[in-house]
């Protein structure tokens, strides 16, 4: 996997189960992140570890039919952090901080 982005010096590629992995990851330069675990737990724990200031956030089934647990836990973390989601037209959610 590191081969494919070894052109961009700047990407990290972090092994292992989340939210056990967050630690080691520098929540003050993520850019961007995009979740699609379908895993209510690992995803709303990357997000209150992970969502930092000028980041976005693109959730995949965020407000697609039939995720309706997983939308109410993503709702429940970011409404912590004072963010709001975008959903858009696919189903997916915009987080801009």
């Amino acid at each position: 996997m590191e081969k494919n982005y070894s052109e961009w010096r700047r990407v990290k590629i972090v092994r292992g189960c989340v939210p056990e992995v967050l630690p080691e990851i520098d929540t003050r330069q993520v850019a961007f992140l995009h979740l699609d675990m379908k895993c209510i737990y690992p995803e709303a724990a990357a997000l209150r570890r992970t969502l930092s200031s000028g980041g976005v956030v693109l959730l995949d089934d965020y407000a697609y039919f039939g995720y309706v647990e997983r939308t109410r836990a993503i709702d429940e973390a970011v409404a912590a952090l004072g963010v709001e989601i975008l959903v858009l037209p696919t189903g997916q959610g915009l987080i801009v901080r």
